[in-house]
């Protein structure tokens, strides 16, 4: 509850926390890369060159050339919430919240234009809520799988159970991909 004591882990001496718990484990499959480029599974160098370069993202140049794909994003949740209004339909703050999350993501990190507001089914969205095990996109298996291999890891590394929903990964690495090569 302390603010300043957040400040300082979380800003001025963040490089002193390198070394995070580790999620999951690495494998030769797309899934082990995801785990292994995550940025809290890094650590002590790689963390810190990952860091750095992630830094020169959010530049104050680099966040005014995402700001017209975050305006898309909002103006396209506002007519969806000028379309509930005028419907005077009921809605779940956090199903718009993701929504607008999710497009500007998309835009502004891939290049990827998805209305989520206009097509709430559309593939990019699903895959995505079902990699980070959104409320509604998980099953029994998945809350299964995630509490097998926090308790037993090396167990799941030798029977192979995947870190994250085998199709969804395999999606969201391919969009990553193609995006970035």
């Amino acid at each position: 509850n302390d603010e300043e004591l957040a400040k300082h882990i979380l800003i001025k001496d963040f490089e002193h926390f390198t070394d995070l718990r580790s999620f999951g484990y690495e494998s030769t499959s797309k899934d082990g890369m995801l785990v292994k480029y995550m940025f809290t599974n890094m650590k002590g160098e790689q963390w810190k060159k990952v860091r750095s370069m992630m830094s020169g993202v959010f530049t104050s140049g680099k966040l005014k050339i995402m700001a017209p794909h975050l305006i898309k994003a909002a103006t396209n949740m506002d007519e969806y919430l000028a379309n509930l209004e005028k419907n005077q339909e009921v809605f779940e703050a956090r199903d718009v919240g993701s929504m607008f999350t999710m497009d500007a993501f998309a835009t502004a990190g891939f290049g990827i234009e998805e209305n989520s507001f206009a097509n709430p089914d559309n593939t990019l969205r699903k895959m995505a809520m079902t990699l980070v095990g959104a409320p509604g996109f998980t099953t029994g298996w998945d809350q299964f799988r995630m509490f097998f291999i926090l308790t037993f890891p090396r167990l799941s590394k030798f029977l192979g159970v995947p870190n994250f929903p085998t199709k969804a990964c395999n999606f969201i690495c391919d969009v990553i991909e193609r995006t970035y090569t």
